[in-house]
């Protein structure tokens, strides 16, 4: 069977206020639990990624809303118990929320290029030969985007491999190599075997129209790591559900490293 992908981009803009009817209907009593824990903003971001990815499961195990219930495992990575053909991830940060569900084990995460700018990269973040990309940037928001690129691969690497971020912080080495003007991202396998085998794909996330107001307008990475390419699908979620099918720009692409 081909490996099949579906990722669907919600920006900030078109996150709706959370209402008692939605808590009631994609939130488990732990989730719920969760929920009441977090500040307003992150709440909203965190049960419209439930909303998210729930609907997107239930399409695609053809099951009842109320059967897609999330187990986790000991690092936290999501998955339907039972289910094991099916391969589901969910991220948000301040622009945006990204999930993807798939027939093949994937990784995704999404990251604001924006915050990067007003909080510059640190160096301890990342493993010296990786971050030395970064640094070769002059211009603080190629240095920005080019650290939230980094970040967010490594990101959906983690949770592709049901991993830890500290543990990429310190063994995680991706080069990035530019061909016929598109930046391609690879695991550097000489320098580190850690994640060998990984592939990426990574886009930027699309301006909307209420963006527009904002000098320069929020900006967003999505990355998405697995270890069999699949054929990707990327929807914009407007209002209730996925309806409008994108074509990224992907600034990321990579094949399969073999160590």
């Amino acid at each position: 069977m081909r490996s099949m992908a579906t990722v669907y981009y919600c920006a900030a803009a078109h996150i709706p206020a959370a209402t008692e009817d939605d808590l009631n209907r994609y939130l488990d009593p732990a989730e719920r639990m969760r929920y009441e824990r977090m500040q307003a903003m992150v709440a909203t971001r965190f049960l419209h990624g439930r909303k998210m990815a729930k609907q997107a499961i239930a399409e695609f195990l053809t099951l009842p809303l109320p059967n897609v219930r999330f187990e986790y495992s000991e690092n936290g990575k999501p998955y339907i118990q039972g289910h094991r053909h099916c391969h589901f991830n969910i991220s948000h940060c301040e622009t945006a929320i990204a999930v993807v569900v798939s027939n093949t084990n994937i990784g995704i995460d999404v990251e604001s290029i924006e915050r990067h700018i007003s909080h510059p990269p640190k160096k301890a973040l990342m493993l010296p030969y990786t971050a030395q990309w970064v640094h070769a940037q002059s211009e603080p928001r190629a240095k920005a985007k080019t650290f939230t690129l980094l970040w967010t691969l490594m990101e959906s690497q983690v949770k592709l491999a049901d991993s830890s971020i500290f543990r990429a912080i310190k063994r995680l080495a991706i080069a990035l190599e530019r061909k016929e003007g598109r930046q391609l991202a690879r695991v550097a396998t000489d320098v580190s075997p850690y994640g060998s085998g990984c592939q990426w794909l990574a886009f930027e996330g699309p301006v909307h129209a209420a963006d527009q107001k904002e000098k320069p307008p929020a900006k967003d990475i999505v990355a998405l790591a697995f270890y069999e390419h699949p054929r990707c699908l990327v929807y914009q979620w407007v209002d209730r559900g996925p309806n409008i099918l994108l074509e990224p720009e992907w600034l990321a692409h990579s094949e399969r490293c073999d160590a």
